[in-house]
């Protein structure tokens, strides 16, 4: 930290490097001179280390004041580590003493650096709020665990918030509420693109960190109704100046009824009724809640009239297709099974959809995709049904397919795996639950069919005919494209936090 004064502070210095804070990514004033990396041209475009620096305490100061003056962020990146074994640095002080007291390093850095460091605050301001010098808010995002993106749409959902958040100016910081376990591969995946996670054996509830930290928050996101629930009482009490914002991930209630009406189940109606009332109420006592499909604002509307509701689209990487129709074949449909509705929808499409595409397509293949297959799907592994299962990098598999499916009888809330497919050009045949309140037209960016027989008749369509495989992939891609790439979903975020009264500013540059 560069103060004001043009003193220093080397933050973390002594403390346990285990600590959440000192461990995710971010803008910094300047990083010691004990390990930094700069790019060969930009090091000599700006100098160099200034030969009259009187130690590298100083040097390493005016070498980043230097890069930031030519418009770049100097990136403070923890999973880059070196074990330092000096007890003392070059002239004689503790390593973590403040730097720069002596008048004439101080007197230097203000000469050439005053007027940048204007913004900067005076000591001893709270070295919490300026440990990110990029982040002009706060925001604590709250879901039930940490989230896996190659495993599930909904946790690609709110990594990809946190990530437009985290371009917006906020520091973010994530609680996985439900466990608090540092997951390596996750939890690490995370801290790289700067977000600040939180974990034991620091934190282990809620409370405890708003407790002390509560005031620093201006936004706090709740993803799904459990953790609003459990949750937001918590958060009212310490962060009562933080605005709330819900996200429903989709409407829970909707999907339980839709399953128990499947099964024609009557304790899973009333199950259905009991989370209706749980999923409003968390609704009606959020500032503004968030649904990813249109179907789902249209029903609320009139159940809730008092809220503020909004739509946000899916948020995925457009890539496009990179073989041609003649190169594929197969079929694919990808899920995560720890979700009900995607198991029937395996269960149903190979028991009643591919018996009639054998007889039409005769050595096609089905490939069932995705994490924590059951031992009802494993069981239906044949020559012509593939248990792929977990995929760590979908885009080399689906550039082999020639048609994505997405046979569910049941569900609710925007279908990732129909977005995954589009953005990479490859047509789907959906049901219309599948398909529910995506604003997709069935024949120009996907087909739409529902009963085995038609939703196999759809299938053999696109599989044969290379004239509709084609626009119904170069469609989809354009869809995808306009209403799903980054660009739309910052632009509706930025909306929705407006009228919060949290208004967000574009910068000049993303921080990854």
């Amino acid at each position: 930290i560069i103060w004001r004064d043009g003193r220093t502070a080397k933050y973390g210095c002594s403390r346990d490097p285990q600590l959440p804070q000192y461990n995710y990514a971010r803008e910094v004033d300047f990083c010691s001179g004990i390990s930094i990396m700069v790019p060969r041209d930009l090091f000599f475009d700006v100098g160099g280390f200034t030969e009259d620096c009187s130690s590298m305490g100083e040097a390493d100061c005016d070498l980043a004041l230097k890069i930031r003056d030519k418009g770049y962020r100097v990136l403070y990146q923890p999973f880059s580590t070196v074990i330092h074994l000096n007890e003392t640095e070059a002239d004689g002080h503790h390593p973590c003493s403040p730097r720069n007291h002596d008048t004439t390093g101080v007197r230097r850095l203000l000469a050439q650096w005053g007027d940048h460091l204007q913004n900067h605050q005076l000591p001893p301001a709270d070295e919490d709020r300026v440990r990110d010098r990029g982040a002009r808010r706060r925001v604590l995002v709250l879901d039930h665990c940490t989230p896996a993106p190659d495993q599930d749409s909904g946790s690609i959902t709110l990594l990809n918030n946190m990530l437009l958040l985290r371009e917006m100016g906020f520091q973010v910081t994530f609680m996985p509420e439900s466990d608090y376990l540092y997951t390596p591969e996750y939890t690490a995946a995370l801290q790289r693109v700067g977000i600040e996670v939180l974990y034991t054996p620091y934190t282990i509830n809620v409370a405890q960190h708003l407790k002390s930290f509560g005031r620093r928050y201006d936004l706090v996101f709740l993803f799904r109704p459990g953790v609003a629930e459990r949750q937001l009482r918590t958060v009212r009490k310490y962060s009562p100046q933080a605005k709330v914002l819900f996200h429903t991930v989709d409407l829970h209630f909707l999907r339980l009824s839709r399953e128990a009406s499947v099964r024609q189940d009557q304790a899973g109606l009333q199950a259905a009724e009991e989370m209706k009332r749980r999923e409003l109420t968390a609704i009606k006592s959020t500032d503004a809640s968030i649904v990813l499909s249109t179907a789902e604002l249209e029903l609320l509307k009139p159940m809730v009239p008092e809220a503020r509701l909004y739509v946000t689209p899916l948020i995925l990487d457009v890539k496009g297709a990179r073989r041609a129709f003649g190169e594929r074949k197969d079929i694919v449909f990808v899920g995560g099974y720890q979700h009900p509705p995607n198991v029937d929808a395996v269960l149903f499409f190979v028991r009643e959809v591919m018996p009639l595409l054998r007889r039409e397509i005769p050595g096609i293949r089905f490939h069932v995709v995705g994490s924590k297959v059951p031992p009802e799907i494993e069981a239906l592994g044949s020559e012509d049904i593939v248990i792929t299962g977990y995929v760590p990098n979908l885009t080399p598999l689906l550039d082999r397919m020639r048609v994505s499916v997405a046979p569910l009888r049941y569900g609710a809330g925007i279908k990732g795996k129909i977005g995954t497919a589009m953005t990479a050009g490859l047509p789907v045949v959906a049901t219309t639950i599948a398909a529910e309140g995506m604003s997709l037209t069935c024949g120009d960016n996907i087909l739409v069919a529902d009963g085995p027989e038609a939703f196999a008749e759809a299938v053999v369509r696109v599989y044969r005919d290379e004239a509709l495989w084609n626009r119904l992939g170069a469609n989809g891609l354009d869809f995808a494209s306009r209403t799903w790439g980054a660009e739309a979903a910052w632009q509706i975020l930025a909306k929705i936090l407006a009228e919060l009264e949290i208004r967000v500013e574009r910068g000049p540059h993303p921080l990854y």
